[in-house]
């Protein structure tokens, strides 16, 4: 026991012994005198600065006490300050008269950092505004655990050895006089509330920092390991919502419009070395404000756009590869992945780029507001995906895509009153893309396309297309409208919803207009197949179409369909190459249906007519509105009609009150033949309507613009003729010798509203007629009666002379 209180004591007094030696070591090595003549020159040598140290004080328990540190140049303006700073120190390292600083503690630092006129930044330790300086004061700077090389020439001197193991940094601030803007009025950039944590500090191994300021508003913080090295960093960098307009004067030289506004928010991991950095994590901008150069109608308002990734970059190669990435913008989200070779004009890219469901229904609160406004009346649902795969040179992007993917889900959208929508796959390139068996909805009504794009971006593009259906009603697919059926002209014109039609006559060709020029980037084939085709009621069976457009030309040829027991085929052949184009063309019908054809082509005289109709049409003309259809139509035709009954109709109503028959509700026409000849608008017509009670002879003119001057012989059999209201002498007249009654009638008036009277003038002239044969007949019964002469005796064929001269026949 008292063995072991006596090697306590000894121990004890060592201890205290020790202690006593540093507290006077601590006394005479650090001392405020030392310190200072240690660490301004040190600094004038290193920076060319003058360092002022106020209130310096040396305990032997918390070190080095500094209440102003200032960094001044020669003209004694500050460029880095501080409220105070505590340099810490060991005990044990003063017993071999060593000052070794573990520990250094700033409080309410201040940088100022000058940007130059011609863009270099001037930091406050470098010497004389040389940028390279402190590169120098680094390498000056001594190995952990080193001494001062001057320590040795100068005994007198203390050793400090500048190897910390912690340094903090509290309530610092960063400011940043930026003369490259403005010369004469610095602009300034300012963080605030920074503080800094750091532990182990050395030059030749990493070490953790921790960091946190404010930039405005926002908290920014970056934590991880740096290597001064080079050969390991991992840093991790986190900020709030940073508002960008102090850095609009910045960013508006690298952006490509103009920026007005918009926060930014970083949260990203940085791993790696020289030879390799790896980028994780994500970018948002929120409340942005910005119009693009190359869409100046479109600015953004408001808008978010949110980035994510995970990337690799090999700065000696000039490599990116990005794992993968994310960008969002207001929920338009695009993927991609791949690699990068020398990001530039020279570069090279190969991956994958994906556009990914764009939500059609959320796509106007995605656009800028003009053309938000465009695509909102359609009223858009369903979903779009696209997906590229990139490879080639930067400097020509459009080429870099390689194979296209386009789905179509669900996608829907109103046009006029009806709704449509399209779904299915569209795979292959830039040069030909290709979608098999796509549905396209109609209303209610489905069918199959089949469609192909060639040249896509060399216009003209080739445009293949297919569609099939078994039944399709075309009633369904127009606007439901319950007024007149639209003319030439408003079918034209429906989509603008800007130009008025034209009165019937109006004569706008005069405008100088319709005769431009007009070069169609698309070219292709086109064809349908129905096996139902519904329209008007009207079934058209085993419908068919053929389309061919090359060079401005469209021809339609063929277009054929059965109605009942007929057929028709159709043709088409149009010069787009004008913004009035001119067309021609025909069709061939063959046994149709009178009633049905009627319902097609004349809803307004629908079930006044049954029968069988044949015929030719050739037609020709310029442009497709109604006024211009008036003025330019020519053609002829020739139409033919069988066992037809006509009722009902403005004629037939008109035949019954001018001549009180009431039989003539009806025309029964066994036999009919109408030959048209058309030009400029002007139709000529010729023909004979013939049945068993009755004949029409009708013959005349019809001008498009409005004129009607229709000559209607009527003639009725004796059983009908009873009934006619003209009676007495004037029935008598109108008689032939088989006992078949001449009404003369004709048709005037226009178009839009025509009429049928009782021809006076061709009344007068087979009232004449009639005398005249009366006549004659009675003279040649005088000078030679029945029984007396022959038809060619001399005597009565002078008197047929004679009497053709009197009565000028």
């Amino acid at each position: 026991m008292k063995r072991g209180r006596r090697i306590a004591l000894v121990a004890g007094g060592v201890l205290l012994a020790l202690l006593v030696a540093v507290a006077v070591l601590a006394m005479v090595l650090v001392t405020p005198e030392r310190v200072r003549d240690y660490l301004v020159p040190l600094v004038r040598e290193q920076t060319g600065r003058t360092l002022q140290l106020e209130n310096l004080d040396v305990s032997l328990l918390s070190g080095i006490h500094i209440d102003q540190v200032r960094l001044v140049d020669d003209q004694g303006n500050l460029v880095l300050g501080a409220d105070s700073a505590v340099l810490r120190y060991r005990f044990w390292p003063l017993l071999l008269g060593r000052v070794m600083v573990d520990r250094v503690e700033i409080k309410g630092p201040r940088l100022r950092i000058e940007r130059l006129t011609g863009g270099r930044l001037l930091l406050p330790w470098e010497k004389g505004g040389q940028a390279d300086k402190h590169e120098k004061a680094r390498s000056h700077t001594e190995p952990a655990g080193a001494t001062a090389a001057r320590t040795a020439s100068d005994p007198g001197a203390v050793a400090i050895d500048l190897s910390v193991r912690r340094l903090l940094i509290e309530e610092g601030q960063v400011e940043l006089y930026d003369r490259a803007l403005d010369p004469k009025t610095p602009y300034l950039l300012r963080l605030d509330q920074l503080h800094l944590a750091a532990e182990d500090l050395a030059l030749d191994r990493p070490f953790p920092v921790e960091l946190s300021a404010r930039f405005g508003e926002a908290a920014v913080s970056l934590r991880g390991q740096v290597d001064p090295a080079g050969k390991r960093h991992e840093v991790a960098l986190k900020t709030d919502a940073i508002d960008l307009a102090p850095l609009l004067p910045y960013l508006r030289s690298i952006i490509p419009g103009k920026l007005s506004g918009g926060h930014l928010g970083v949260d990203l991991t940085l791993q790696g070395e020289k030879e390799s950095w790896r980028f994780k994590g994500g970018v948002s901008l929120d409340r942005l404000g910005l119009t693009l150069e190359a869409l100046p109608d479109m600015p953004i308002r408001d808008g978010r756009v949110g980035l994510t990734f995970d990337a690799a970059w090999q700065p000696e190669s000039e490599h990116l590869e990005v794992m993968s990435s994310r960008l969002d913008y207001n929920g338009l989200a695009l993927e991609a992945a791949g690699a990068m070779d020398k990001p530039g004009a020279d570069g090279r890219v190969r991956g994958r780029a994906r556009l990914v469901d764009v939500d059609l229904r959320r796509l106007p609160d995605v656009l800028p507001a003009s053309l938000a406004d465009t695509i909102r009346p359609y009223d858009a649902g369903g979903s779009v995906d696209l997906t590229a795969e990139l490879n080639g040179d930067l400097n020509q992007p459009m080429e870099a895509i390689g194979s296209l993917a386009v789905e179509l889900k669900q996608v829907r959208f109103n046009y006029d009153s009806s709704r449509y929508g399209i779904d299915g796959r569209l795979t292959g390139n830039l040069k030909r893309l290709e979608g098999k068996g796509l549905k396209i909805s109609l209303g209610e009504q489905t069918v199959n396309f089949d469609l192909a794009l060639e040249e896509i971006l060399e216009p003209p593009v080739v445009v293949r297309a297919m569609v099939s259906a078994d039944r399709l009603d075309i009633d369904a697919l127009l606007p439901k409208d319950s007024g007149a059926e639209p003319s030439a002209g408003s079918a034209a014109t429906a989509k603008t919803g800007n130009a008025k039609p034209e009165r019937p006559g109006r004569k706008t060709e005069s405008r100088k207009t319709g005769d431009q020029k007009v070069r169609l980037p698309l070219e292709g084939k086109f064809e349908a197949r129905v096996g139902e085709l519904l329209s008007r009621g009207v079934v058209i069976s085993d419908f068919r179409a053929k389309a061919h457009l090359k060079g401005g030309i469209l021809n339609v040829d063929p277009v054929t369909g059965r109605i009942g027991n007929g057929r028709f085929v159709k043709a088409l052949r149009c010069d787009l190459n004008k913004t009035r184009p001119s067309w021609r063309s025909s069709a061939t019908l063959e046994a149709l249906p009178v009633e049905k054809l009627l319902a097609l082509t004349a809803p307004d005289m629908q079930g006044s007519a049954t029968g069988v109709v044949n015929g030719q049409l050739s037609l020709n003309g310029r442009g497709f509105s109604e006024d211009q259809i008036r003025t330019s139509l020519g053609g002829n035709g020739r139409i033919e009609l069988q066992q037809t009954v006509i009722s009902g109709t403005k004629l037939s109503r008109g035949l019954v009150g001018l001549l009180g028959m009431g039989q003539l509700n009806e025309v029964d026409i066994e036999q009919g033949e109408l030959n048209l000849a058309i030009k400029k608008g002007h139709a000529s017509l010729a023909g004979v309507l013939a049945g068993q009670d009755l004949r029409l002879e009708p013959s005349g003119s019809v001008d498009l613009r409005g004129p009607v001057k229709i000559s209607l012989p009527l003639w009725l059999a004796p059983r009908l003729a009873g009934g006619l209201a003209l009676k007495g002498l004037v029935g008598t007249l109108l008689k032939d010798d088989a006992g078949w009654t001449l009404v003369p009638l004709k048709i005037a008036g226009r178009i839009e509203a025509p009429s049928v009277k009782l021809d006076d003038k061709a009344l007068k002239r087979r009232a004449r007629q009639k005398a005249r044969e009366t006549l004659k007949k009675k003279l040649l019964e005088k000078v030679a009666p029945d029984g007396t002469g022959t038809p060619s005796s001399p005597e009565k064929q002078l008197l047929q002379d004679a009497l053709k001269n009197l009565l000028g026949q």
